[in-house]
């Protein structure tokens, strides 16, 4: 049932965890370390870093490309894309070659140009391996900033302290009993927490 709806609806989702800002930033590993102490010159050391995150900014646009021709007969693909503590969901339309950046927040848009870079290199990649496009075949995508989304009034959604308080307790809560502990209806019985060094955590008293 859940996989009919699933291929009902005309819009794919990209994994918010695989598109991240972490996620094709320049990554300080051992190997790149290791690297770098080997290394003699400044300019060296720059090219290590260059090599590293252009890796990191690779594998983001293979998992964006997989998905693009992997779901071709979709209409839209959201990409719920975090970066500096801030979300926004990018509406990407490879059919009518557009995408569009809803942000009530109204950011900076070069504080995730990076990823826009991504997102166009990637629709280049998809248009020259067959994947949706309009019938004059560009290879840029026309991004909309700046999109209008309506704000609810601060009125309206005032929080007192005891009710921020409240929303934490019940949500500390729920991931204590349902996702935590080994009878959890969300419990991952494959998980990190199954193993054995975590039963303090998986077995404490659900009532607690």
């Amino acid at each position: 049932m859940e996989e009919e709806k699933t291929h009902k609806h005309k819009v794919a989702y990209l994994d918010p965890a695989r598109i991240h800002q972490t996620e094709h930033s320049f990554k300080l590993t051992e190997k790149v370390k290791e690297h770098l102490k080997a290394a003699k010159t400044k300019k060296q050391k720059d090219e290590i870093k260059k090599e590293s995150h252009k890796k990191e900014r690779h594998n983001v646009s293979a998992y964006i490309a997989k998905v693009m021709l992997k779901r071709v007969e979709k209409k839209y693909i959201m990409a719920p894309y975090g970066f500096d503590n801030h979300w926004i969901a990018i509406l990407i339309m490879p059919k009518l070659e557009r995408a569009v950046v809803p942000d009530s927040a109204d950011y900076d848009q070069k504080q995730y140009m990076e990823f826009i870079g991504i997102l166009q290199n990637v629709y280049r990649l998809s248009v020259m391996k067959g994947g949706p496009h309009p019938p004059d075949r560009k290879e840029i995508m026309n991004i909309r900033y700046q999109f209008y989304m309506p704000t609810i009034p601060k009125t309206n959604c005032r929080l007192d302290k005891g009710d921020i308080d409240g929303i934490c307790a019940d949500l500390a809560r729920f991931i204590q009993r349902e996702i935590c502990h080994v009878a959890g209806k969300y419990f991952d019985h494959g998980g990190v927490l199954a193993l054995d060094e975590h039963e303090n955590l998986s077995n404490l008293t659900k009532e607690n």
